[in-house]
């Protein structure tokens, strides 16, 4: 079977769905599929995907570059200046690209991984639909919505082969943006490969350089932070409740493994409270499994809504309780009180007083770890969620 995949990509951190795209590219060429993998967006992700699926299948990046002199673009079709827009006329330039390699590849059937780019999506399912290859899509996060939004999506939703949420509160969500007759939408959990994790943590150290960083020291518990650091996944609520740990003399280390927008925000929030011994930003790293070895506890702190984060699987795999917020599709993996510890979103104090009972009691700790690897084996599993897709590319190819 011939597989095309289409991923936004851009200059962002490389995230969960981006993990998820590359994962299953593998999966996809292992099990004898061809693969083809377009990215809209070139940047850092696009880049980074690229060199993960090498050797997998055709990967093509969108060009950028609009043929049209740019001094003769109007301020409102240059953005008026915001470097995060883009152009009619990038888009008109990289539908006809998409155009001319899907008509090239000849796919089966496509696969749309939708994180949040509209543009994006739109514009890779319509180039599907114009070259007759049945659209799959998968909502990785919270499906936005407006009359404007289902306007534009409702004939082309209509027209997909199947359209999957990574969890029930996503999928949810995606139906209460329709009053009647919503598209179908079914829930196949992303999931993780828990022995190649394993074996990704064992022969390789935590960073590049071959420097391992001291993770924890004598007496204190280790917690990470895992994902891209912007306000939507709630870094600064977890260093003010780092400062109230801090306060209580609680003994504790965080780290920090991503990049993004907020990172010297992040920064100085921390040197502002006298945190710099305890809080660390490690930036962004590209194996992350070691660090979940050295681990105590995983904090998901996000105050909007997502699907299932895929580091909270991953986590939990390696046998972590989770400190999560309750909003989207966490609690379906965070089980207060037999996988971890669910705290209302944005609430210092609430965070605080989880870690604070998850670094003070080693036996509940243990106790919600071991609970979480058990879920995760029985629930989140990735070879099921690869077969899934499998069988729903058949239904529909």
């Amino acid at each position: 079977m011939r597989v095309a995949l289409l991923a936004d990509g851009g200059d962002g951190t490389f995230g969960g769905s981006d993990t998820y795209v590359e994962h299953l590219a593998k999966a996809l060429f292992e099990k004898g599929c061809e693969v083809g993998i377009a990215i809209l967006h070139d940047g850092k992700t696009a880049r980074e995907l690229r060199q993960r699926c090498s050797g997998v299948g055709e990967i093509v990046i969108a060009p950028t570059s609009i043929k049209a002199p740019w001094s003769l673009l109007s301020g409102k079709a240059r953005g008026n200046g915001n470097p995060n827009f883009i152009s009619w006329l990038e888009i008109l330039n990289k539908q006809r690209f998409l155009n001319r390699w899907i008509a090239g590849f000849k796919p089966q059937v496509g696969h749309v991984h939708w994180a949040g780019g509209i543009t994006f999506s739109r514009m890779a399912a319509r180039s599907l639909l114009n070259n007759r290859v049945p659209v799959i899509e998968t909502l990785h996060s919270h499906p936005l919505g407006s009359g404007r939004f289902l306007k534009l999506y409702d004939r082309l939703r209509m027209r997909y082969g199947s359209i999957v949420a990574v969890s029930r509160a996503t999928q949810e969500q995606f139906w209460a943006l329709y009053k009647k007759n919503p598209p179908h939408c079914e829930v196949i959990h992303c999931g993780v490969d828990r022995e190649k994790l394993q074996e990704m943590a064992t022969r390789a150290r935590l960073d590049e350089t071959g420097v391992e960083p001291e993770l924890r020291t004598a007496n204190e518990t280790t917690i990470l932070a895992v994902g891209h650091l912007n306000h939507q996944k709630g870094g600064h609520v977890l260093v003010e409740a780092a400062h109230e740990l801090q306060r209580q003399k609680i003994p504790f280390r965080i780290w920090f493994l991503g990049d993004g927008p907020m990172r010297q925000e992040l920064s100085q929030q921390i040197q502002d409270l006298g945190l710099t011994d305890q809080v660390k930003i490690a930036g962004f790293v590209r194996n992350i499994a070691p660090w979940y070895l050295q681990a105590d506890i995983l904090a998901q702190c996000s105050i909007r809504s997502e699907g299932i984060p895929l580091v909270v699987c991953e986590a939990m795999a390696f046998g972590l309780p989770v400190v999560g917020s309750r909003i989207g599709g966490i609690p379906e993996a965070v089980r207060d009180g037999e996988t971890g510890s669910v705290v209302e979103p944005a609430s210092p104090a609430a965070l605080a007083a989880s870690l604070r009972r998850l670094i003070e009691d080693d036996e509940f700790r243990i106790k919600l770890g071991a609970r979480g690897a058990r879920v995760c084996r029985e629930e989140f599993d990735f070879s099921r969620s690869a077969d899934r897709y499998l069988k729903l590319y058949s239904d529909f190819a």
